[in-house]
């Protein structure tokens, strides 16, 4: 089990739109940068005392295969959601809020070894650090 980033250094503007919620993306291609199972793959950057409002991912093109996957951060690593399926077209979301109290990522746990699938991890995020 590796970690690995796959942060495009989208870093969420903490001071210059302040009080404002902006989405974030990251497309993540596993047929460039694939995965083994049990992976972490950093996606966003959060500040800490930003709030995320809702996550997940849109899966735009299938594993091939039988592959799920957990979106969560580095303190619970389904905290947006578990068992998400890579092998459908699909999007899949959390409305569960969560304010982060130091900086971490949203991950991707790969649930099996990943090769093939493209997908865009996003969040809709509070601007304000407090």
């Amino acid at each position: 089990m590796a970690t690995l980033t796959h942060i495009t250094d989208k870093r969420i503007p903490g001071s210059s739109l302040p009080g404002k919620v902006i989405t974030v993306s990251e497309e993540i291609d596993f047929s460039t940068t694939g995965a083994a199972s049990g992976d972490v793959v950093q996606a966003l950057n959060i500040k800490a005392g930003q709030t995320v409002l809702r996550a997940g991912l849109n899966v735009s093109t299938v594993e091939g295969s039988t592959a799920t996957a957990k979106l969560g951060d580095g303190a619970d690593n389904d905290r947006f959601g578990s068992g998400i399926n890579l092998n459908a077209a699909t999007q899949s979301q959390s409305t569960a809020s969560f304010k982060y109290a130091s900086d971490d990522t949203i991950d991707i746990v790969a649930g099996a070894t990943l090769g093939n699938a493209k997908l865009t991890v996003w969040a809709e995020v509070t601007t304000t650090v407090s």
